[in-house]
């Protein structure tokens, strides 16, 4: 994936696929809060936000995985 690919899309799939092997599980796990982040508006309810935030949280090392 080049950076003009990268920077036109909007399917997170593609994007993810080319990260998989080239960055750490935290900057996995981060993408992916920042996925969730881009549809904040459509999370149900505070829990899908809760579940987010503690998602960072862990992706940072300052949470658990309960």
């Amino acid at each position: 994936m080049t950076e003009e690919e990268w920077l036109a899309s909007n399917d997170t799939y593609p994007m993810l696929e080319h990260l998989w092997d080239k960055v750490s599980d935290r900057k996995l796990r981060l993408f992916a809060c920042g996925s969730c982040r881009v549809n904040w508006n459509n999370l149900i309810g505070l829990r899908g936000r809760d579940a987010v935030l503690a998602a960072q949280e862990f992706a940072d090392g300052n949470g658990s995985n309960e």
